[in-house]
């Protein structure tokens, strides 16, 4: 596991972050790192919002969904 994904799942777990939303949250950050095959903490606001673009036209996945993914 990377030292950024470990951060991130220790600020989650410090919060109190539920399993489950822990798991959301993860998933999403892998799939935005899948999209651009680099680490996360590389990309660009542009990256990143067309990131969601795609998740809401191309996707069309609900808005609580998308929620998910842009409250990280």
């Amino acid at each position: 596991m990377s030292v950024l994904r470990e951060q991130f799942l220790q600020y989650m777990r410090l919060k109190g972050f539920a399993k489950k939303t822990m798991d959301s949250y993860e998933r999403a950050v892998v799939d935005l790192t899948k999209e651009y095959g680099v680490s996360p903490d590389t990309l660009s606001n542009e990256q990143i919002q067309s990131f969601v673009d795609t998740l809401i036209r191309a996707r069309r996945l609900s808005w609580s969904t998308v929620n998910v993914r842009v409250s990280l």
